[in-house]
C-alpha cells in the first residue's frame, strides 16, 4: 500500500467526529468536497438560474468516464439512473424471450423482483445451511434446470459474504448465460475489472460505498449483453444525442438507453466527486487498508463467544453480522456507536474513513457487555 495520510482524508468526513461510524453498507459518509459540489450547484440555481445545457452534458460524460475507469469498463456503455431498483428494472423490462432465472437464497430482495410479472421463471438456489457458495454446487444447478440468466449480489448485504465473480462468470459464460450482479455492496472499496470478469450487466446504488449521497447509480451493460437487450422504446436522449453526435452514435445510443427523464444534476455532480476521490486515493489502496481494518477486527472478535456468522471471508468485504448480546444495542447507541440493526443481529461494516481506534472502541464495548 502506498504512503497514504489517512488521517488528513479521514478529516474530509466530519461525521467521524461525531460517531464511531461502522454503517457504510446503509449509507457511506458524505465528504465535505462532495458535499460543496452539490451545494454550490444549487446555489448557481438560486442566483442564476439555468445552467448552460451542453456545459452539464459535458459534465456528464465525464462523470461517466470516471465510472467506466473504476470499474474498467467501455466508453459509452455506462448508464446513470437514480438507483439499482431503478436500474434493474429497466434491464428486466426489456427482456423479451422468456426466461429461466436463478437467483440465491437469502440474496437482496429485489433480485426476486420483476421477473413473474415479466413472464420469466423465477428460480431459487438454496444455499442450505452455510453462507459461502458452492460454485460447483451452482453449476450443477444452472445445468440441470436450464437456467438463462443468474442475478446475483457481489456481496451479501446481510451476511457479507463476497462472490467470486471469476468463477461466477467461468460459470456462466461457458453455459451461455447472461449473469446480472447488483454491485452496491462493492463498488467503491473492492476493485472490479468488467472487462477482465466478462460481466454482462453490472448495477450499482451510489449512496453506500461510493459516498456520493442519494438519488444516484449506475448502470453498465456489456456490447454483447446490449445486443441481446436491444432496446424497443428509447428513451428521448438518444435521438438528441444521435443528432448532436453522429460520429459517436453507438457510444451514444447505448449510454443513454436506460436514462428517462431529465438527469439529476446535484446528484451526478456528486458522484462524479465522489468518485474522483476514490480514485485519487486508489481503490486498490482502500481495499488494502480495509482489509488490515477488517483483519485487526476479525481476529479480536473471535475470543469472544458470540455466536456469529463471522468468517475469515468476511473479512474481504469489509461486512461483518453477529446476533445481538442483551442490551449491547442500547449500549452502543449511548457510547456513539453507529452500526446496522437487523433482524436480532448487528451489523458492523468498515470503510476507509474508520481507522484503529475506532475499532478498538467498538470491540471494546462488545467486550464491555457479551
Amino acid at each position: 500500500m502506498e504512503n497514504i495520510d489517512w488521517s488528513n482524508i479521514r478529516n474530509e468526513f466530519p461525521l467521524v467526529n461525531e460517531y464511531k461510524y461502522f454503517d457504510s453498507a446503509s449509507f457511506g459518509l458524505i465528504s465535505n468536497g462532495t458535499a460543496d459540489v452539490s451545494k454550490n450547484f444549487i446555489a448557481d440555481l438560486l442566483h442564476k438560474g439555468e445552467y448552460d445545457r451542453k456545459l452539464l452534458f459535458e459534465r456528464i460524460e465525464e462523470v461517466k468516464k470516471s465510472v467506466t475507469e473504476l470499474i474498467n469498463g467501455i466508453d459509452g456503455y455506462i448508464s446513470l439512473v437514480s438507483s439499482f431498483t431503478v436500474g434493474f428494472q429497466s434491464i428486466v423490462s426489456q427482456i423479451k424471450t422468456k426466461s429461466n432465472v436463478l437467483i440465491l437464497e437469502n440474496d437482496y430482495p429485489v433480485l426476486f423482483n420483476f421477473w413473474k410479472s415479466s413472464g420469466h421463471i423465477l428460480l431459487v438456489h438454496q444455499m442450505g445451511n452455510t453462507n459461502a457458495i458452492d460454485y460447483q454446487k451452482l453449476r450443477n444447478d444452472v445445468i440441470q434446470r436450464k437456467i438463462d440468466i443468474l442475478a446475483i449480489s457481489h456481496v451479501n448485504a446481510y451476511n457479507g459474504v463476497l462472490l467470486d465473480l471469476g468463477l461466477i462468470s467461468e460459470i456462466c459464460s461457458s453455459l451461455g448465460i447472461l449473469v446480472i450482479v447488483d454491485a452496491t455492496q462493492s463498488v467503491g472499496h473492492i476493485p472490479i475489472d468488467v472487462s477482465a470478469l466478462n460481466i454482462d450487466i453490472l448495477i450499482c446504488s451510489c449512496y453506500k460505498w461510493c459516498l456520493a449521497g442519494f438519488g444516484i447509480g449506475f448502470l453498465y451493460v456489456s456490447k454483447k449483453a446490449m445486443k441481446q437487450l436491444f432496446i424497443e422504446n428509447p428513451s428521448y436522449k438518444i435521438d438528441y444525442a444521435v443528432n448532436e453526435f453522429q460520429n459517436k452514435r453507438e457510444n451514444f445510443y447505448t449510454s443513454k438507453i436506460f436514462e428517462y427523464g431529465h438527469y439529476n444534476y446535484s446528484s451526478i455532480f456528486s458522484l462524479g466527486t465522489s468518485i474522483d476521490q476514490i480514485m485519487n486515493i486508489g481503490i486498490e489502496n482502500i481495499h488494502e487498508r480495509n482489509l488490515l481494518l477488517s483483519k485487526h477486527f476479525y481476529e479480536s472478535i473471535e475470543a469472544f463467544d458470540l455466536n456469529t456468522t463471522i468468517e475469515d471471508k468476511n473479512i474481504a468485504s469489509g461486512i461483518f453480522c453477529l446476533k445481538e448480546p442483551p442490551n449491547l444495542k442500547e449500549y452502543l447507541q449511548s457510547q456513539s456507536i453507529k452500526v446496522a440493526y437487523k433482524e436480532n443481529r448487528i451489523r458492523i461494516s468498515i470503510n476507509f474513513y474508520n481507522n484503529a481506534e475506532d475499532i478498538n472502541y467498538l470491540i471494546d464495548a462488545i467486550s464491555s457487555v457479551k
